[in-house]
């Protein structure tokens, strides 16, 4: 059902979809919001009316707003004031119930969900014999105490690997270096903390191994069969890849030759789908391995493109042999059912060292009286439902208290959860015994869908709404599932009566029509049901809903055209390169015409990053000089037009961490300001880099590696770094006996040259640093530190000084 449909003043800017989203109760709701549709405030605006406006209000407090990080939570704090504020301005400042609102505000459950977890386990810490007073590690705390336990793990192993069956695993499947396995296992046990039956999960992947590697016949055990799919899926790739390049063969007169084998191999790969059928992988390997599709017929007479097409064809070849699958499908059952056997002791023993991981690092946890943030999930989850097994959703105690006492609960970023996620959610909220209701049958889930124990909830109705963007999910490496955004979608509002709902947002308030379009454009060839599990339909296009101010003349940024500037690699040994006749006129810019734009010619000595990066600066400078002018808002808030500034502009690169200091450094070099925040991250810029070495060697001097990094750096105030560094280990040539921190000690007290000098002022600072840090603030100390050795003004005078010195006075 709906709640009330009158119009309030405030109601008057929203969109039909918009005000659906905001106002409808009742029923389970999905908002598919799209880029710069208003998610934000609907959401905001949503808290407001469920409180203010709906037929039934609730108290602020009886709303659980789970966004996924804490500026979102402080944002919508915010929002949700600022609503109440206006409406009560409105009603008159005599409205005790509205001012009541903004008293409770404060103690309104608006969180990430980490805090909504944490929360709850304070709250009921006693059903799990948790220490009320536990505190939660950070990443990068949790990263180095992973780290530390999954170390002494494989030390551990070592020492006690009697059989030699360990060593045997590292360099099997480490070339001797056990660094990655660490890594693989810490990984391991990061996934299987997003799963909701870890254990179960992990025994199903050794029995499936296990049953695939002794079953009379592949296809019919489950391994078998979901290599078959992917199998197929891949042979329908590369089918589909020789179509379309044969498409572009029959455009060009003379390819002829070309045309007749390429269609060859497009029935040569027919006939290898047709031969697996659903799992006739002995059938497929010998069609693979007999296939030789030879040479590329000559052509004399080569027309124009010849030369493209030929290297297109022989790129197709060489991607497709150097794929994974492509070896894969040669192999015969017997090889597949060998090959399984010999790496089953491996697949046991990685299980085991994750589980083993997973209990000494629970135990390390216990020690610091810490949680993490899977933690904080998992014991939530424990809290939530009646039977912590499987995959059974039957609500507990406190989560029937949840249900009474949140009227609503609504979710933001609903694209970027995981699984034990989804599960607090539908424990939390009411989702779990009105599932059976809201068009989701229990026959429809599947086998590896949560079960919810359905009670009588004839008082209850569906309370969760849940908004995002399936197109923006981008935190999969934090194990994110938009598949779940994806089923909710398919699963709600089937049907005649059903409880659940999907309201697509596509108007788009932040861009321009021609630009839009242009977008919808590229992604309605990009986004389709096999690429990414959704089609770019009707209700997924971005539509032009912002209005800007009328450009009484030209010289204003329109939306279009978009401009594509192909910088291929510069032409060497005089080859000429030839133009392209669909690029004229088509906004498309090749390399020599991006170049002449810009008044310059290519720089064969730069690389193809450098080149870029000098390109754009350019192009930037370019915008900017010409003086066009970009809308924005006035201090009233009107849409106003104003000359662009260099503020306005954004450079969004594809890897941060390997281009971003390349494009910074060249759009200083052309004088223009640019702030980056560095792909490297916070910690790993060289002036922090620095600053953690030395607390780690106040914490303990008897670290070679970070007094190492100190005395190389301008910390130590050495005259030559690498050749003072050099000449302490000539002096102590034996680590074995004489170890750097102790190397460094001799060499002062021992030696009587400039070096030595050095060393015992720096020796004599760290004594002090390390003095002060017993008794006074890391802060404090940290200013003693950046006065005495002048590191401030040192960083200051580098490239990008004043972001460094930013970083520093941030730690």
């Amino acid at each position: 059902m709906s709640a009330r449909d009158d119009t309030t003043a405030t109601e008057l800017k929203w969109t039909p979809e918009q005000r659906a989203g905001i106002q409808t109760v009742g029923v389970s709701l999905l908002v598919s919001a799209a880029a710069g549709s208003g998610k934000t405030a609907v959401l905001a605006e949503r808290c407001a009316y469920l409180v203010c406006d709906a037929a039934e209000p609730c108290d602020v407090d009886e709303l659980l707003v789970v966004t996924f990080t804490q500026a979102a939570a402080a944002e919508m704090r915010s929002r949700i004031e600022s609503a109440l504020r206006k409406r009560l301005a409105s009603a008159g400042e005599s409205n005790e119930r509205l001012a009541r609102q903004l008293l409770l505000l404060d103690r309104a459950q608006i969180s990430t969900l980490h805090g909504f977890c944490a929360t709850l386990l304070r709250r009921h810490f006693h059903l799990l014999g948790l220490d009320p007073a536990f505190r939660v590690l950070d990443e990068e705390e949790t990263m180095l105490l992973r780290h530390d336990v999954a170390r002494q793990l494989f030390d551990t192993r070592y020492e006690t690997d009697a059989t030699g069956q360990f060593h045997r695993f590292i360099d099997a499947y480490g070339n001797g270096n056990d660094q990655p396995l660490l890594g693989r296992v810490i990984r391991m046990h990061e996934l299987m903390s997003s799963v909701l039956d870890p254990d179960g999960w992990m025994q199903a992947a050794v029995a499936r191994i296990s049953q695939a590697a002794h079953a009379a016949r592949l296809a019919e055990t489950d391994l078998g069969q979901a290599m078959a799919r992917k199998i197929i899926a891949w042979l329908e790739n590369i089918r589909q890849d020789w179509v379309k390049l044969a498409k572009a063969i029959n455009r060009i007169e003379g390819l002829e030759p070309y045309a007749e084998w390429v269609n060859e191999y497009i029935a040569a790969v027919q006939h290898w789908r047709k031969v697996f059928g659903e799992g006739d992988f002995d059938a497929l390997g010998r069609q693979i391995s007999s296939f030789d599709p030879g040479n590329l017929p000559p052509i004399r007479k080569a027309p124009p493109g010849k030369e493209r097409i030929k290297a297109q064809i022989d790129a197709l070849r060489k991607q497709m042999k150097q794929q994974s699958m492509y070896d894969l499908c040669r192999f015969t059952e017997q090889q597949w059912r060998d090959g399984l056997k010999q790496i089953q002791p491996a697949v046991e023993m990685f299980v085991d060292l994750v589980r083993e991981f997973g209990r000494r690092f629970d135990s390390a946890k216990r020690e610091l009286r810490a949680l993490d943030f899977s933690d904080l999930e998992r014991m939530a989850l424990r809290i939530l439902r009646a039977n912590d097994r499987g995959q059974d959703l039957t609500p507990s105690a406190v989560a029937l208290d949840c249900h009474r006492h949140f009227r609503h609960v609504l979710v933001d970023e609903y694209q970027d959860i995981n699984e034990v996620q989804e599960a607090i959610l539908k424990l939390v909220s009411r989702e779990c015994v009105c599932e059976g209701h809201s068009g989701e049958a229990a026959g429809q889930r599947g086998a590896n869908r949560p079960s919810a124990v359905c009670s009588d909830a004839s008082d209850l109705t569906p309370n969760l709404f849940t908004v995002g963007d399936v197109k923006q999910s981008i935190y999969r490496f934090r194990l994110a599932d938009p598949t779940r955004f994806l089923s909710r979608r398919q699963s709600l509002g089937r049907g005649p009566g059903a409880r659940g709902r999907v309201i697509d947002l596509s108007s788009n308030f932040r861009s321009r029509a021609p630009l839009l379009n242009v977008i919808n454009g590229v992604f309605e060839r990009l986004m389709t049901q096999e690429a990414a599990d959704i089609e770019y339909d009707q209700t997924q296009r971005l539509c032009a809903a912002a209005r800007f101010p009328a450009a009484d003349g030209g010289g204003c940024f329109r939306g279009a055209p978009v401009e594509l500037h192909l910088l291929p690699q510069p032409a060497r040994g005089g080859e000429e390169k030839t133009p392209d006749p669909l690029n004229k006129g088509s906004g498309v810019f090749f390399e020599e015409q991006a170049d002449q734009a810009a008044g310059a010619a290519p720089d064969p000595d730069l690389d193809r990053t450098e080149r870029e990066a000098a390109f754009v600066a350019k192009r930037i400078a370019e915008l900017v000089g010409s003086g066009i002018c970009v809308a924005d808002k006035a201090a009233d808030g009107a849409a106003t037009l104003r000359p662009i500034r260099w503020r306005d502009i954004v450079v969004l690169l594809r890897s941060m961490k390997f281009k971003s200091r390349q494009f910074a450094e060249a759009l200083r070099a052309a004088g223009i300001p640019v702030h980056t925040e560095s792909g490297s991250g916070f910690f790993d810029t060289m002036e922090i880099r620095d600053m953690r070495a030395l607390l780690s060697v106040l914490d303990n001097q008897q670290q070679d590696i970070p007094l190492a990094a100190v005395l190389r750096s301008p910390l130590a105030g050495l005259a030559d770094p690498d050749d003072s560094l050099a000449r302490i280990r000539l002096r102590y040539p034996d680590p074995a006996s004489v170890p750097f921190h102790r190397a460094v000690v001799l060499y002062s007290n021992q030696v009587d040259d400039e070096l030595a000098a050095q060393l015992r002022a720096f020796l004599a600072d760290l004594r002090e640093w390390r003095r002060l840090a017993h008794r006074r603030p890391l802060a404090e100390v940290l200013w003693h530190i950046y006065d005495t050795t002048g590191y401030l003004a040192f960083c200051a005078g580098m490239p990008d000084g004043q972001q460094r010195v930013a970083n520093l006075i941030d730690l």
